[in-house]
C-alpha cells in the first residue's frame, strides 16, 4: 500500500473543496489537501482523507485564538474530511457550530428560543477536538493547549500534532511535533482501505480504537457525532425512516458497541 499527499489545487472543482472555498471567503489563511491510499494490487480500492483549513486573521489570532478540528466519514468510510478552523469566537463550541451552520447541516437550536451550542454538536456529524493558535508576523502559525469543551485529542491523536500534521501538508508553516498525528492519518487511511463500504464500518472503527495500545476515551460528542454519521449513511443507503434509525442506533447499535468495547478494554487493562 501507497500513501501520497496531493496539493488540492488541482481538484478546486471537487466539490467538497468547492463548497468549503464558498462557506469561507473572508481574509484568512485557507489551504486544502488530500491524502491518498491505494494498492496497485487492488486498483479499484482506494482511501481518501481531504484537509480543508480557514484561519481567521483576527486581531486576537496574533496571540491566543482557539480553534477546532472536525472529521467528518461519508458513505460508510468513502471518503473523510478533516476539517481545521479557528474563527474570531470565545469559545470552541461557537466556532463548531459555526462551522455547522455553513456546511448546511440543519440544527434543532435554529427552531429554539435559546441555541445551545456544545448540545448541537453532539447529534451533527463531526467529530471535534481543539485547541489554540497564534498566527506569527510571517504567517506561520503555532498550536498548543487544548479544549475544555471537546478536549484536545481528536480520537488517536493529540489535536496540536494533527494540526501541525495537517499544516504541513497544506502548504502551511508550523512549528511543532507531527509525528502523532501523521502516525493518527497513516493508521487511518489504512483502517478506511481495509473497511470502506462495509456496513459494519463504524462498528469496525470503535473496535479498533478500542484495541489500540494508545487509550481512546470517546466523549459524549463524539459518540453523538459517530452515530449521526451512521444514521446519515444509512439514510442515504435507502432507510426513510431517519428517527427510527436515530433511536435504534441509540438504544441497542453504535451506542451499545462503544460501551461493550469501553467495559472490555477496561478489564483488559486491570488484568
Amino acid at each position: 500500500m501507497e500513501i501520497n499527499i496531493i496539493s488540492a489545487n488541482q481538484f478546486s472543482s471537487f466539490w467538497p473543496i468547492e463548497t468549503f472555498n464558498e462557506k469561507y471567503e473572508e481574509e484568512g489563511i485557507k489551504s486544502s489537501s488530500i491524502a491518498t491510499i491505494f494498492d496497485l494490487a487492488f486498483p479499484e480500492r482506494t482511501g481518501m482523507i481531504i484537509f480543508r483549513t480557514f484561519i481567521e486573521k483576527s486581531k486576537r489570532a496574533k496571540t491566543d485564538q482557539k480553534y477546532v478540528i472536525g472529521l467528518r466519514f461519508y458513505s460508510f468510510g468513502d471518503m473523510v474530511t478533516i476539517d481545521l478552523i479557528s474563527l474570531d469566537r470565545d469559545f470552541h463550541r461557537e466556532i463548531c457550530f459555526d462551522h455547522l451552520q455553513r456546511m448546511n447541516f440543519p440544527m434543532w437550536g435554529e427552531h429554539m428560543e435559546k441555541v445551545d451550542h456544545f448540545a448541537e454538536t453532539t447529534r451533527a456529524p463531526f467529530i471535534f477536538a481543539g485547541g489554540h493558535l497564534r498566527v506569527l508576523d510571517d504567517n506561520s502559525v503555532e498550536f498548543f493547549g487544548d479544549s475544555g469543551d471537546y478536549t484536545g485529542k481528536l480520537l488517536l491523536s493529540d489535536s496540536n500534532s494533527l494540526a501541525n500534521y495537517i499544516s504541513l501538508v497544506s502548504g502551511i508553516t508550523s512549528s511543532g511535533e507531527i509525528e502523532p498525528g501523521k502516525g493518527f492519518i497513516n493508521h487511518l487511511l489504512k483502517f478506511i482501505f481495509e473497511n470502506k463500504l462495509k456496513k459494519e464500518f463504524y462498528q469496525n472503527l470503535v473496535a479498533d480504537l478500542y484495541l489500540q495500545k494508545d487509550e481512546v476515551s470517546l466523549n459524549s460528542q463524539n459518540i453523538g457525532a459517530l452515530i449521526t454519521m451512521k444514521v446519515l449513511d444509512r439514510h442515504l443507503a435507502g432507510n426513510d425512516d431517519i428517527i427510527g434509525l436515530m433511536v435504534e442506533e441509540y438504544s441497542g447499535g453504535l451506542a451499545s458497541e462503544v460501551m461493550l468495547h469501553s467495559i472490555t478494554r477496561r478489564m483488559r487493562t486491570k488484568k
